[in-house]
């Protein structure tokens, strides 16, 4: 009777042994992922802010530019202004198609392509 009470307490830590070695890959697997996500929101919003700069300036030289051709400076930046204003209305129209799906299909594929290479290998 010792003997199975032996065996059940052997059985009993490798269960637990076993239930902590799981409960440690996925908190592993969870970080890695979310410091993928962290790590391509960081570089996507540096880049975007090198971007904007840029445009920044490109937008000046077109006022300025149209300004010349003009002859009035704010009918320069009024062009440039009523030009992105428009780009805005049809990005708000468009907003489901052009922005929120593509995110979410980003993140889905950051969150599950860890599974994926597992079914890969499988």
């Amino acid at each position: 009777m010792e003997e199975v009470f032996e065996r059940i307490e052997t059985l009993s830590a490798q269960v637990k042994a076993y239930a902590n070695a799981r409960i440690d890959a996925a908190k592993l697997e969870l970080a890695e992922k979310i410091s993928s996500l962290l790590s391509n929101l960081i570089a996507g919003a540096i880049a975007v802010l090198v971007f904007l700069v840029f445009f920044l300036f490109l937008n000046f030289s077109i006022a300025y530019m149209l300004a010349d051709l003009t002859g009035k400076t704010w009918i320069g930046f009024l062009i440039v202004a009523a030009f992105y204003l428009l780009i805005a209305v049809v990005v708000w129209v468009a907003r489901e198609k052009i922005i929120r799906i593509p995110v979410m299909n980003s993140i889905l594929k950051e969150l599950f392509k860890a599974e994926a290479d597992e079914d890969e290998r499988d």
